[in-house]
């Protein structure tokens, strides 16, 4: 399946779901827009995303591949490529704003914050797997010497992960 070139004027240029379940399977969600947030796929309920590229979308505010929002949000990310996302705010790939998020075998490459998490931005639960971050850039002035990589002001854990090549270096605690 492919998603592709959808515009919203608030968020999930591609997909928003709303306090529902979905299932993103082998899809391409590409060059979709987000006025907000989640460029490319907005969730505020449950999704699970599986064997799928999420690829150049871009959010004017958080996550610019995906967006995970809310307390009841609960995202899986597996076996998947998340790249060349924008956002105009935080987590360039991710952004997991209070959610529970878990991202296994994916790999997370040149996405692009404004401000703070190139590659991720979590202020929720975060676990990460066998996953890939790298050559991502965030810009915030306040980021410092870190975060291109991960924006971390939440509860995280990372296993067996690589995070490196990020501009600014590549994790940042808050």
């Amino acid at each position: 399946s492919d998603i592709l070139g959808n515009i919203a004027g608030h968020g999930g240029g591609g997909i928003d779901n709303v306090g529902g379940t979905a299932k993103v399977i082998r899809t391409d969600v590409m060059d979709n827009y987000a006025g907000h947030c989640g460029g490319g796929l907005k969730n505020v309920g449950d999704m699970t995303i599986l064997n799928s590229l999420i690829a150049n979308n871009e959010a004017g505010r958080g996550g610019g591949g995906i967006k995970n929002d809310g307390t009841s949000a609960n995202l899986v990310v597996k076996d998947s490529d998340i790249l060349g996302n924008i956002a105009g705010h935080g987590g360039g790939g991710i952004d997991n704003m209070w959610g529970t998020a878990k991202v296994i075998r994916t790999d997370i490459i040149d996405n692009t914050a404004g401000h703070c998490g190139g590659g991720i931005k979590n202020d929720g639960e975060m676990h990460i797997k066998r996953t890939t971050i790298t050559d991502n850039t965030a810009y915030g002035y306040d980021c410092g010497k870190f975060g291109g990589g991960i924006r971390n002001e939440g509860t995280m854990t990372l296993t067996n992960t690589d995070v490196f090549a990020n501009n600014p270096s590549d994790i940042e605690e808050a």
